[in-house]
C-alpha cells in the first residue's frame, strides 16, 4: 500500500479536498483560449511534480486521483490569473489568498523558495515538543521533508517542510481559520471543529513549513515558534 503523501492519512485529506474544489472553481474561470494555451513551468516545478506522481504509480485508482486533483490544482494555480483573488504584500513575500466555503488557496509569485532541502535538517525542525512527545519518525528527500512527532498515548502530529512556492489549497470548511504571524514568519491556522485537528502553514521566502495534529492549538503554535 502507498503511503500518503503528505505522511499523514488526516492531512492527505485535508489537501486532497481543497485540490479538488480548487481545480473546479479554476476550470471554471478558463476561457477556450486560457485552456489551449500551453504553460511551461520552471524545471524546479516539474521536477516536484514528477515526484509526487511517481510515489503514486502502481497505487489503487484512488491514489492516482490523488495525485491527479493535486497536480491540477497546483498547475492551474500557477498558469491561471484568478481575478476574484486579492493580492496581499507582505515583507517577506508576494502572495495571493482565496477563500471560499471549502476551502482556501495560496499562490506565491515568482520564484521565491529555497533550492531544495538542505543536508543540514535540524535548522528545518523545531527545537521543542509538547511534553511527552518525541521525533518517531524522520524522512528528507531533495524538495520535501516530513517528520513524525508521537505522544506518550500514541498521538500523532505531523510535520513537513518544503521549499516555498507555487499554490497550496487546504481544506478550511467547519473550521476557525485565522491570520496570525509566528516569529518572522506569516502564517494560517485552521482548526477542524467536526473533530479536533489543529492545521497550521507557515511561510517565509525560503520555506514553507505545515504542521497537523489533534493536539492544542496552544501546543501547535508552541511547536511552530520554535523552528530556527
Amino acid at each position: 500500500m502507498n503511503e500518503p503523501l503528505f505522511g499523514c492519512e488526516v492531512l492527505d485529506k485535508a489537501f486532497l479536498e481543497a485540490a479538488e474544489s480548487q481545480a473546479a472553481d479554476l476550470a471554471d474561470l478558463l476561457t477556450p483560449s486560457d485552456q489551449e494555451e500551453e504553460h511551461v513551468f520552471s524545471p524546479r516545478y516539474q521536477q516536484e511534480m514528477a515526484r509526487m506522481l511517481a510515489q503514486q504509480r502502481g497505487g489503487k485508482k484512488k491514489h492516482l486521483l490523488r495525485a491527479a486533483s493535486v497536480l491540477l490544482a497546483v498547475c492551474l494555480g500557477l498558469g491561471v490569473t484568478v481575478t476574484q483573488v486579492e493580492a496581499v504584500r507582505q515583507p517577506l513575500a508576494q502572495y495571493f489568498m482565496k477563500m471560499t466555503s471549502e476551502y482556501t488557496s495560496i499562490t506565491f509569485e515568482g520564484d521565491v523558495g529555497a533550492q531544495g532541502i538542505p543536508e543540514d535538517t535540524q535548522r528545518l525542525l523545531p527545537r521543542e515538543l509538547p511534553k511527552g512527545y518525541t521525533v518517531s519518525d524522520l524522512q528528507a528527500e531533495e524538495w520535501f521533508l516530513s517528520a513524525t512527532f508521537e505522544g506518550e498515548d500514541g498521538t500523532l502530529v505531523h510535520y513537513s517542510c518544503m521549499p516555498t512556492g507555487g499554490s497550496t489549497a487546504f481544506d478550511t470548511e467547519d473550521c476557525i481559520f485565522y491570520e496570525t504571524q509566528i516569529g518572522p514568519r506569516q502564517a494560517y491556522v485552521s482548526i477542524k471543529q467536526t473533530f479536533h485537528n489543529v492545521l497550521i502553514i507557515m511561510f517565509d521566502n525560503e520555506y514553507t513549513y505545515i504542521l497537523s495534529g489533534p493536539i492544542s492549538e496552544k501546543e501547535a503554535l508552541h511547536i511552530m515558534e520554535t523552528v530556527p
